[in-house]
């Protein structure tokens, strides 16, 4: 899969807004209630336990990072 393509789609279903980084990074704005939002980050990493490329999204609000992955 297609990095590009994927943030993309992740953006729409989360009804967010895709922004171009770089070839493995990209930012995705999301809303939030009350007309916030909030800044994801999705990185394309080398994930050692399954030795593949995987997407990692990850969030930082209040001092936490949230990581999910998704395979490539």
């Amino acid at each position: 899969m297609n990095f590009k393509s994927f943030s993309k789609k992740y953006a729409q279903e989360i009804g967010g807004e895709y922004r171009e980084y770089d070839e493995t990074r990209s930012v995705i704005i999301f809303p939030l209630e009350d007309g916030r939002f909030q800044t994801i980050t999705g990185h394309v990493v080398h994930h050692p336990e399954y030795d593949r490329e995987v997407v990692q999204i990850k969030t930082k609000k209040k001092l936490k990072v949230c990581f999910l992955f998704y395979s490539l």
